[in-house]
């Protein structure tokens, strides 16, 4: 690939959002979605799935427990070994 193509290319991988570069599109997808996404998605214990949201003017996600995670990875562990849904899950959620 010549200069300009790989130019090309790093800018592609490149996240316009935070400026980091990646080497796989799938990890900047991943990037994205767990860094810059203002929803997360779970499965809850019943099986229905659940979008929890950035609590506003935070970057951060609010689960079920008051806890809270930086991003939609770190929650969606956290809510898989806690199984927090046993909680009021009307707060912050669109089902």
């Amino acid at each position: 690939m010549h200069q300009n193509g790989f130019l090309s290319f790093f800018k592609m991988l490149t996240c316009e959002i935070c400026q980091l570069s990646f080497t796989t599109l799938n990890s900047l997808k991943s990037h994205k979605r767990d860094q810059h996404s203002s929803a997360a998605h779970i499965i809850l214990e019943n099986g229905e799935s659940a979008t929890i949201f950035r609590e506003s003017g935070s970057s951060k996600f609010k689960c079920f427990c008051q806890k809270y995670f930086e991003t939609v990875r770190g929650l969606q562990r956290h809510y898989n070994r806690n199984k927090c849904a046993g909680t009021d899950i009307s707060v912050g959620l669109s089902l």
